[in-house]
């Protein structure tokens, strides 16, 4: 029997019937009993499949195709449990579980510090304003200023186009089922030109998103990384450098993943509320 790490180093060859009819019966057995490498096998052979076309402008025709197999599959059954930008409603949500830090943070409010109110002042002055997650962490002061670094750092600045690391953050936040960073990053999307229908696509399918074959690469990448780390294969790396991602941009892109599998664990943890959306 084949383990996972093995299944995804031949995944590739598996797809492209190069295996040993053995080891093509070991890895067919493998997959009918782990649905992370099935998951893993299935979106490897959708993006080998969309790199020829990745290239040329869509027909009409194909948008149309692309459109009603999405539409038939996983949307209506993702967006039926989603309230607005994503976010699932299909739980009730049980009070907070810490007190957030309101207003400023400065001396004048309980558990309030000039060191945080700097903080805060910084996260206005870059985003326009503090969310409740940055309040959670204020009850911390040096927490609250290596995590406002980390998320400065990998979403503020770099390389990579602001649109696609906030869909990474969806689509990670999403499989995490946090609720919080899928409502709030979503709203980031649309603040980028990002219509809600699209969002939905591309939480039910990265492949369907609008982006470049590298930005679709990188996003599928992102989302293995988090599911399975063993998973993400070196097939999906070399994927990913042939549709012209850099090393630079392949740690940037699995950055965001790894800041949000650590922030979605806090948000859930806590049960931190969202805040209301700016009219």
């Amino acid at each position: 029997m084949l383990n996972c790490r093995e299944v995804s180093h031949k995944a590739s060859l598996y797809l492209e019937g190069e295996l040993p009819w053995r080891e093509r019966v070991a890895m067919r057995m493998h997959l009918m009993m782990c649905n992370n490498c099935r998951r893993f096998v299935q979106q490897l052979s959708e993006l080998i499949r969309a790199i020829p076309f990745m290239h040329r402008q869509a027909s009409p025709e194909e948008v149309e195709n692309v459109l009603a197999h999405v539409s038939s599959g996983s949307v209506d059954a993702v967006s039926a449990g989603m309230g607005p930008g994503g976010a699932s409603i299909s739980r009730a949500r049980p009070r907070p579980r810490l007190r957030l830090m309101q207003g400023s943070g400065g001396r004048g409010e309980d558990g309030g510090s000039d060191e945080v109110e700097a903080i805060f002042n910084d996260i206005r002055t870059a985003t326009g304003s503090v969310s409740n997650m940055f309040r959670a962490y204020a009850r911390h002061p040096a927490v609250l200023f290596a995590t406002w670094e980390r998320v400065k750092s990998v979403m503020l600045q770099g390389s990579l186009p602001a649109t696609l690391k906030e869909a990474i953050a969806v689509v990670i936040s999403h499989d995490n089922v946090c609720e919080y960073c899928v409502e709030h990053h979503s709203r980031n999307l649309a603040a980028l030109g990002m219509g809600q229908e699209e969002i939905v696509r591309l939480l039910a399918d990265p492949l369907a998103g609008n982006f470049t074959p590298k930005e679709r690469a990188l996003l599928v990448l992102a989302r293995q990384a988090n599911s399975d780390p063993h998973g993400a294969s070196v097939d999906t790396l070399d994927l990913a450098r042939r549709t012209g991602a850099s090393d630079l941009e392949i740690i940037e892109a699995l950055a965001v993943m790894e800041l949000f599998t650590s922030l979605n664990r806090f948000l859930n943890t806590l049960d931190i509320p969202l805040e209301e959306a700016a009219s």
